[in-house]
């Protein structure tokens, strides 16, 4: 799938918006790790971190491992 700049941007600011800790939470999904290791690297409760982690794949921004 092919994703214009612009689109890209939008899709960034809504999940930003959405998750404020999203970034943090990308920046640890590895592709090793699943929402339950990532939760708690960060401290953050699982139920923040699977659906940051499944929007982020439906924006385009991460796969399901």
């Amino acid at each position: 799938m092919v994703v214009d700049s612009k689109t890209l941007k939008d899709n960034a600011n809504t999940l930003l918006e959405k998750y404020s800790r999203a970034k943090k939470i990308l920046q640890k999904a590895d592709g090793k790790r699943n929402y339950k290791d990532i939760a708690n690297l960060l401290d953050i409760n699982e139920k923040t971190v699977s659906p940051v982690l499944s929007l982020a794949e439906d924006l385009g921004f991460a796969k399901k491992i």
